[in-house]
This record gives structure tokens, C-alpha cells and sequence, in this order.
């Protein structure tokens, strides 16, 4: 049986919901969870090696950063064969296919974009912050969904990396680069950085009680600066 079970797709509000739906499951059924760094997923196997005796108790991993860079494929072909360990990712850049590829035997749980998602999405630009609360209200799942945050400021960093002239890594097609570009014309840099530092200091304050408002009412403030 494989150990690695994968969520994917550009709907990252659902596939994230998901992800962490199954983590408060296995919770709830017993298992000690892991969340996962870059370095801890590189170093799994060695920290495995020494930890025999802490696995009297069900345990599973979870990592949100993706399928990644090659180094990060061998290390999670390496488990999708030959682990024992229970690990669960998040990724919503990589392709279906490439990731069955990689994969074959994982089960892959994919969330298609929804229209709505993508009209929000596609239509973040200046001047445009009424229309963004309206579509917002849409796809929000309660006052503090963080699915739809993390889909929002992945959106806003990939316009910034253009507007510097960088592409993002996220970015593999030219039709997805060249649809990305042409919204990215509409903003100056500045209000690109500026929109990403407000959504930086937003998560801050949800994680550190920082802030009297909850996370809708601050994105609310941000879209009526637009």
C-alpha cells in the first residue's frame, strides 16, 4: 500500500480545505501529526532511522510546499515505494499527469478550479476592490478561511514576480505566463508590494491574536484601499 496521498489542483481553497480536513481527522482517530519543513522532508529517512522508539502512536506527515525540485521528487519517489510512514501533500501547481507520472501508485485527490475562483482571480486589479468584496463573499467558507487567503496572495506574489520581471517558479505554460502578464500591466509595482505586505501582515496577525478584526473583515480593508 502506497504511503503517500497527494491533494492537487488550481482550486486551492478546496484542495488546502481538504488537506487539513484530513490532518484533523487522523487527529481525531489517534495519530500524532507532523507538519513538514523543507529540511524535514529532505532529512525524513535519517530522523526516521533514530526514532524507532517514539512510534508506539499512529503517525503522519504533512507537507504543503509541493511536489518541488528534483531533489524533492527523488526524496518522495523514495517513500512512495519503499515507507511505512503515512505522508500527505499539498500541491497546486504541479499538473495531474506529471504528478500520476511521478506517482502512479498515490492516490491523487484533484480540485478543479471553479469559474468563480478564476473570475476573482483574474479580475484582482486597481480601482477594482468592490467587485473583488462581492466575489469574495462567494467563495469564502466562514469569516476565517485561510484556503481562500492562501489562494489570493499566491496570486498577488506571482503578479509581483512578473511586475519585477521575474517568473514565477510556479508558472510552467506560456499561455498561463502571457494571461499572468497581462493582468500584471495593470498594476505599478508598488501597489502589487504594497497589496502583498497587507496580506503578509494580515496572516501575521491571525497566527500571533495580532488584530481585533477577523480575517474576512481584513481583507475587506484591504480591497476597499484598492
Amino acid at each position: 500500500m502506497t504511503m503517500i496521498h497527494i491533494f492537487a489542483g488550481e482550486d486551492e481553497i478546496n484542495a488546502r480545505k481538504a488537506f487539513l480536513q484530513k490532518k484533523e481527522e487522523l487527529i481525531g482517530n489517534g495519530y500524532a501529526v507532523q507538519d513538514l519543513t523543507d529540511k524535514e522532508l529532505l532529512t525524513l529517512d535519517s530522523w526516521l532511522s533514530r526514532s524507532q522508539d517514539l512510534f508506539a502512536q499512529k503517525k503522519a506527515f504533512f507537507y504543503d510546499r509541493g511536489i518541488g525540485d528534483k531533489k524533492r521528487k527523488e526524496v518522495l519517489a523514495f517513500y512512495d515505494k519503499d515507507s511505512t510512514i503515512e505522508l500527505y501533500i499539498l500541491d497546486t501547481t504541479t499538473y495531474q499527469t506529471e504528478i500520476k507520472r511521478l506517482f502512479p501508485t498515490a492516490p491523487v485527490t484533484f480540485f478543479a478550479p471553479s469559474e468563480t475562483g478564476f473570475c476573482f482571480l483574474g479580475g484582482l486589479s486597481p480601482q477594482g476592490g468592490k467587485v473583488a468584496v462581492t466575489q469574495m463573499q462567494q467563495l469564502l467558507h466562514g469569516d476565517q478561511d485561510f484556503g481562500f487567503f492562501y489562494m489570493l496572495r499566491k496570486r498577488v506574489r506571482e503578479l509581483l514576480s512578473i511586475s519585477l520581471g521575474h517568473q514565477p517558479a510556479s508558472i510552467k505554460q506560456a499561455w498561463q505566463l502571457g494571461r499572468l502578464q497581462t493582468q500584471a500591466r495593470k498594476w505599478d509595482t508598488q501597489s502589487l508590494m504594497s497589496f502583498y505586505e497587507s496580506l503578509y501582515r494580515i496572516e501575521k496577525n491571525a497566527k500571533t491574536s495580532g488584530s481585533t478584526y477577523n480575517l474576512k473583515q481584513s481583507l475587506e480593508i484591504v480591497f476597499s484601499i484598492l
